[in-house]
């Protein structure tokens, strides 16, 4: 059955290229794009309303085994071992495991004559766009198992930093889901007890009891109402972020987070600045690399940003950081990236970004917890006296009728 796939890609002169193919299957979308001479940065099946595409939540990550394969790769090529025989050789996962599925593919197509950059370009999902960029220019200059090595140096950076991110996470995100909990239990059991006791008396009960015993009542008679509006609210979030205007307010609400904002935009910047050197030590244009850079970029507004860089570096100009086109980037990382390419040191410039970034968001990371306390202190503490008031404030009322 044809299917609808939206891409977007470079040219071989380096412009941005998008658009939709109609094919069998993702592997046939991608063998049309080569034949166009379409380098892939992203392709994914058209999210219609009723597309199985639509509901998928979880995507394979293969970061781990990406890395234990640059690393493998590198030591098997600075050996002299055959590309070949060092992709039979390389065993980073379980027989029959996806990513060893999706290595044992790649070397077959290395057989029947594709380079290895190219075979691996077919799996967009295994391999990063960043990751096979380089192994590209590795390939050309000869310089393979070194720029092996600094990507997955810089690979294995990164998946440090997501980790830190997910671990600073945890901690309010298991506050937030047991206080949720804790009120639909209340809401639940709780609540319609009190109800059916208060009852009894006939008294007037408080505004905060009513408003608590109606959203009781209201949750278990119509339930599935509420599931569905919490259903159709998620679609219509997930709908609104797919526009353009959506996403442009969405990330923007992400970015201005109290504590959280600041994290990403320093864990952005870090991981910019490292994929950027690896792109550069390989050999690749300033602007390309901004290109490769700039669709592997999730947030509209850091990805407008680096759009900017590359505009500007295209035109010939330098970074100008008073004209108002970079509200998120750091100014002191841009500086640096403009010193770094008028000393002809922007390797050790980026390094130096990246390395400063990365301790910045470990540092955050570590205080997180401190730092949002606060903030979820009063929340919850308004939640519980908000509940003990509903519940307690009839008993004081019933006390003094009995009195």
């Amino acid at each position: 059955m044809p299917v609808t796939y939206n891409y977007t890609g470079r040219s071989r002169d380096g412009a941005k290229v998008s658009g939709e193919l109609t094919v069998d299957s993702q592997r046939h979308a991608l063998e049309v794009l080569e034949r166009k001479h379409v380098i892939v940065t992203s392709l994914k099946e058209r999210n219609d309303i009723l597309s199985a595409s639509s509901f998928k939540i979880f995507t394979p990550d293969y970061s781990q085994q990406l890395i234990m394969f640059a690393r493998h790769l590198a030591t098997y090529h600075r050996s002299g071992i055959p590309l070949l025989k060092a992709l039979s050789l390389i065993k980073v996962d379980k027989p029959g495991s996806p990513f060893q599925v999706i290595l044992s593919e790649v070397a077959q197509k290395v057989s029947e004559g594709k380079q290895l950059s190219a075979a691996m370009r077919d799996y967009p999902d295994a391999f990063w766009d960043v990751f096979v960029n380089a192994v590209e220019a590795g390939e050309t200059s000869g310089h393979l198992a070194s720029i092996l090595d600094d990507s997955a140096t810089t690979m294995e950076r990164e998946l440090e930093l997501r980790r830190q991110i997910k671990s600073s996470l945890r901690y309010p995100m298991i506050v937030v889901i047991a206080v949720g909990l804790a009120i639909g239990v209340l809401i639940t059991f709780v609540i319609p007890k009190f109800a059916t006791f208060y009852g009894k008396f006939g008294s007037e009960l408080p505004a905060p009891t009513r408003a608590l015993i109606w959203i009781s009542e209201m949750t278990q008679a119509y339930w599935y109402y509420c599931l569905a509006g919490l259903v159709a609210f998620g679609y219509l979030l997930r709908k609104s972020y797919q526009s353009m205007r959506g996403r442009q307010i969405w990330d923007g609400l992400t970015l201005k987070l109290p504590v959280f904002g600041d994290l990403i935009i320093k864990a952005a910047v870090a991981r910019f600045t490292l994929l950027l050197m690896i792109l550069f030590k390989a050999g690749i244009p300033i602007v390309k690399s901004l290109g490769v850079l700039e669709d592997s970029q999730n947030n509209v507004h850091l990805k407008s940003e680096i759009n900017s860089m590359r505009l500007a570096f295209e035109s010939g100009k330098e970074i100008d950081v008073s004209d108002g086109a970079y509200k998120y980037f750091p100014e002191m990382a841009l500086n640096m990236i403009k010193s770094g390419l008028e000393s002809g040191s922007l390797d050790t410039m980026l390094a130096e970004i990246g390395n400063h970034y990365s301790r910045e968001v470990e540092r955050t990371s570590k205080n997180l917890a401190s730092l949002i306390e606060p903030i979820l202190t009063v929340a919850v503490g308004g939640i519980v006296l908000l509940l003990a008031l509903s519940i307690f404030l009839p008993m004081w009322n019933l006390i003094k009728v009995f009195h």
